[in-house]
Protein backbone atom coordinates (compact mmCIF):
# COMPACT_ATOMS: atom_id res chain seq x y z
CA UNK A 1 0.00 0.00 0.00
CA UNK A 2 2.86 2.44 0.79
CA UNK A 3 4.49 1.77 -2.59
CA UNK A 4 1.19 2.51 -4.40
CA UNK A 5 0.85 5.74 -2.41
CA UNK A 6 4.43 6.79 -3.21
CA UNK A 7 4.05 5.95 -6.91
CA UNK A 8 0.84 8.01 -7.10
CA UNK A 9 2.92 10.99 -5.98
CA UNK A 10 5.94 10.14 -8.19
CA UNK A 11 5.66 7.39 -10.85
CA UNK A 12 9.49 7.08 -10.98
CA UNK A 13 9.59 5.49 -7.50
CA UNK A 14 10.79 1.89 -7.59
CA UNK A 15 10.53 0.99 -3.90
CA UNK A 16 9.85 2.27 -0.40
CA UNK A 17 12.99 1.67 1.65
CA UNK A 18 11.69 2.86 5.03
CA UNK A 19 8.56 4.15 6.75
CA UNK A 20 8.79 6.30 9.87
CA UNK A 21 5.77 7.40 11.87
CA UNK A 22 6.06 11.14 12.59
CA UNK A 23 2.80 11.83 14.42
CA UNK A 24 -0.62 10.41 15.27
CA UNK A 25 -3.71 12.38 14.31
CA UNK A 26 -6.67 13.45 16.45
CA UNK A 27 -8.36 10.60 18.29
CA UNK A 28 -6.26 7.99 16.48
CA UNK A 29 -7.86 8.82 13.11
CA UNK A 30 -4.62 8.35 11.22
CA UNK A 31 -0.97 9.25 11.14
CA UNK A 32 1.68 11.28 9.38
CA UNK A 33 4.49 9.18 7.94
CA UNK A 34 7.85 9.79 6.31
CA UNK A 35 8.36 7.45 3.35
CA UNK A 36 11.96 7.14 2.15
CA UNK A 37 11.87 5.90 -1.42
CA UNK A 38 14.30 4.75 -4.09
CA UNK A 39 13.71 5.96 -7.63
CA UNK A 40 14.39 3.87 -10.74
CA UNK A 41 17.33 6.22 -11.39
CA UNK A 42 18.89 5.23 -8.05
CA UNK A 43 18.17 8.60 -6.43
CA UNK A 44 16.44 8.76 -3.06
CA UNK A 45 13.38 10.88 -2.32
CA UNK A 46 11.35 11.52 0.84
CA UNK A 47 7.57 11.82 0.80
CA UNK A 48 5.52 13.00 3.78
CA UNK A 49 2.13 11.28 3.77
CA UNK A 50 -0.94 11.89 5.91
CA UNK A 51 -3.11 8.79 6.20
CA UNK A 52 -6.60 9.45 7.53
CA UNK A 53 -9.16 6.86 8.55
CA UNK A 54 -12.37 8.28 10.02
CA UNK A 55 -14.90 5.92 11.61
CA UNK A 56 -17.94 5.26 9.49
CA UNK A 57 -20.46 5.89 10.83
CA UNK A 58 -19.00 8.61 13.08
CA UNK A 59 -19.10 7.66 16.78
CA UNK A 60 -19.77 11.21 17.99
CA UNK A 61 -20.26 14.85 17.06
CA UNK A 62 -16.49 15.26 17.52
CA UNK A 63 -15.84 12.53 14.93
CA UNK A 64 -18.13 14.32 12.45
CA UNK A 65 -16.32 17.62 13.10
CA UNK A 66 -12.89 16.02 12.60
CA UNK A 67 -14.02 14.25 9.42
CA UNK A 68 -15.34 17.55 8.04
CA UNK A 69 -12.03 19.24 8.85
CA UNK A 70 -10.08 16.51 7.03
CA UNK A 71 -12.44 16.85 4.04
CA UNK A 72 -11.74 20.60 3.86
CA UNK A 73 -7.99 19.90 4.01
CA UNK A 74 -8.24 17.25 1.26
CA UNK A 75 -10.19 19.68 -0.93
CA UNK A 76 -7.53 22.36 -0.42
CA UNK A 77 -4.67 20.04 -1.38
CA UNK A 78 -6.50 18.62 -4.41
CA UNK A 79 -7.79 21.98 -5.73
CA UNK A 80 -5.60 24.86 -4.53
CA UNK A 81 -2.21 23.74 -3.20
CA UNK A 82 -0.35 23.94 -6.53
CA UNK A 83 -1.08 27.68 -6.79
CA UNK A 84 -0.21 28.24 -3.12
CA UNK A 85 3.05 26.28 -3.52
CA UNK A 86 4.05 28.49 -6.46
CA UNK A 87 3.59 31.50 -4.17
CA UNK A 88 5.68 29.65 -1.52
CA UNK A 89 2.74 29.68 0.91
CA UNK A 90 2.55 25.90 1.45
CA UNK A 91 3.77 22.59 0.09
CA UNK A 92 2.23 21.11 -3.02
CA UNK A 93 -0.24 18.27 -2.65
CA UNK A 94 0.95 15.44 -4.88
CA UNK A 95 -1.92 13.01 -4.41
CA UNK A 96 -5.27 13.10 -2.66
CA UNK A 97 -7.41 9.99 -2.43
CA UNK A 98 -10.90 10.23 -0.93
CA UNK A 99 -13.63 7.79 -0.05
CA UNK A 100 -16.92 9.52 -0.87
CA UNK A 101 -19.13 7.22 1.20
CA UNK A 102 -21.71 9.57 2.73
CA UNK A 103 -23.40 6.98 4.96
Amino acid sequence: KSLELAQSADPDIASVTSIQSIARLWAGMGSIERLTCAKHSGDSVTIIAKRISCPNPPRSFGDRRKAASYQVEANFYSQHSNQAALAEICCRGLHVEQDHDDS
